[in-house]
């Protein structure tokens, strides 16, 4: 028994991990996660480094406007690409360390 409660504790605690690789803290601490509207990312991060409107993409049949905001932390740090679908974080990637 103490086994499988090990077992699904881990499992737990991988799976909390994952979720949060879908998010970031700005440096002022606030989280952005995907499903947050860009208007609350920039309330919450303030106005990002860089900013591209990618264009209209066709996704699972349907056209979304596609941007991305790039976030430069300070050095050491990742840089921080969010996409928006249509106004909403539906990924965040991190580029290259910050020298």
């Amino acid at each position: 028994m103490k086994i499988f409660a090990s077992v699904v504790f881990t499992i737990f605690m991988f799976m909390s991990l994952l979720s949060e690789a879908n998010s970031f803290r700005c440096e002022n601490g606030n989280l952005v996660r995907e499903g947050d509207l860009s208007l609350e990312v920039i309330s919450s991060c303030g106005d990002p480094d860089a900013r591209e409107y990618v264009g209209k993409v066709k996704i699972n049949g349907k056209y979304v406007n596609v941007d991305q905001y790039l976030y430069i932390p300070a050095k050491g740090q990742f840089v921080k690409i969010i996409e928006f679908h249509d106004g909403k974080v539906v990924k965040i990637t991190n580029g290259r360390r910050v020298q």
